[in-house]
């Protein structure tokens, strides 16, 4: 039996206050509004998901009241979580990447790619002590001089416990977002003397992320690789993942022309 599910789908790169919206939000959901703000920080772009097409219309229009860029969407089933391939080795040389999953062997180039985006993962840390608090500031100094400073820095300083940072690449025709991260190997820059998983993990995502046409790149990305701003890009839990990635693979089928969008969607938004 067909069940038609109704959800409000952010675009790319549209900010809110979970808080705020939540004010909005929670009597129309009959919830609570500290309830319904904790959902929103963790919703990964899911305004609303597997909802009711009254329920979305009436929230549609809080979101237009506040200015914030959302589509209905309709889908004939619940959203499912997003599939993963964790990539085992990855070479980037010149416009040719070569990636070894589990399961087989994928020969592209970076402008193959529908979306590139970025994540970064870890538990969180208590408050630091004395003792912690002088390793820390001895850990800030060692990264004087070394490559992407304001991206090491972010990282040292989220508040996550050896902090995760992770690529999700999406190609055309698969279904299962391929992750590159720390425990990837990367032959060639092994080859030309990095030591470090980390060093190597940026190395190789700073050459994609030049490689990549920059309208595919999500938009919270290159602020990060810039300039450090890491809290867009911080997943501080599995669910808020697991909602960005479906999320992701919604709206890159929606921009390839599947599913049903009810109002037109523009395309992604180019990056910064």
């Amino acid at each position: 039996m067909r069940s038609e599910q109704h959800h409000l789908i952010a675009h790319p790169g549209a900010t809110f206050v979970p808080r705020e919206l939540a004010g909005a939000f929670a009597p129309l959901l009959r919830r609570t509004a500290l309830d319904e703000a904790l959902r929103l920080r963790y919703c990964g772009g899911w305004l609303i998901r597997d909802s009711d097409e009254e329920t979305v219309a009436a929230l549609r229009a809080a979101v237009d009241q506040v200015g914030i860029a959302a589509s209905t969407v309709v889908t004939e089933s619940p959203i499912e979580p997003a599939a993963i391939e964790r990539v085992l080795s990855v070479t980037l040389d010149g416009d040719r990447m070569h990636l070894e999953t589990p399961f087989e062997t994928i020969d592209c180039t970076p402008s193959d790619l529908l979306a590139l985006d970025l994540g970064v993962t870890g538990e969180v840390l208590p408050a630091k002590d004395a003792k912690q608090r002088e390793m820390h500031r001895w850990v800030e100094g060692a990264l004087l001089g070394l490559s992407f400073p304001a991206v090491r820095t972010s990282l040292l300083e989220c508040g996550l416990g050896r902090p995760i940072p992770q690529a999700y690449l999406v190609l055309p025709g698969r279904r299962a977002f391929l992750r590159v991260e720390r425990g990837t190997r990367f032959p060639t820059l092994i080859d030309t003397g990095g030591s470090q998983a980390l060093d190597n993990w940026l190395l190789f995502f700073d050459g994609l992320l030049a490689a990549v046409p920059p309208e595919r790149v999500l938009p919270e990305v290159p602020p990060f690789w810039r300039e450090g701003a890491i809290e867009p890009v911080l997943w501080h839990r599995v669910e808020q993942r697991d909602n960005r990635l479906s999320w992701l693979r919604a709206w890159v089928d929606l921009a390839e022309g599947e599913g049903s969008p009810t109002d037109e969607l523009p395309p992604p938004d180019p990056a910064d």
